[in-house]
């Protein structure tokens, strides 16, 4: 076989890491019917291209976790209850912004602080 280096942002880790999430007691009870169908059906043929292509390759497993991302981001919009369930890294990073702009930063001056302090090349 051959050797290939695990992808922690690939198709399979993100149906593994929604996949709990989508089957507890609060987002069963907090979402629609339809939005909880929309997001199972979407995950399920994820589940169901993964197990009939185990080799598939990595740009036609992102364009499908990345579809899947925008209808999930569809439904679970920022500030909705779920959001930082569904989205932690968001969430966190919404939270830190929003200190940010709360202290009179602006994302700029931030980015070339971090820039010089850590020597290299930051995004607002």
């Amino acid at each position: 076989g051959a050797c290939r280096l695990l992808d922690l942002d690939g198709l399979s880790a993100f149906v593994g890491r929604l996949r709990p999430i989508l089957r507890s007691r609060r987002v069963r009870s907090e979402l629609s019917a339809s939005d909880l169908a929309r997001l199972d059906g979407a995950l399920l043929t994820a589940e169901d291209y993964l197990r009939a292509n185990p080799r598939a390759a990595k740009e036609e497993t992102d364009r499908r976790r990345d579809a899947a991302d925008a209808l999930i981001t569809s439904v679970i919009r920022p500030g909705h209850p779920l959001h930082p369930a569904f989205f932690p890294d968001r969430a966190l990073l919404h939270r830190h912004q929003a200190r940010a702009l709360a202290a009179g930063e602006r994302p700029a001056t931030r980015a070339a602080r971090a820039a010089a302090k850590y020597g290299v090349l930051w995004q607002p």
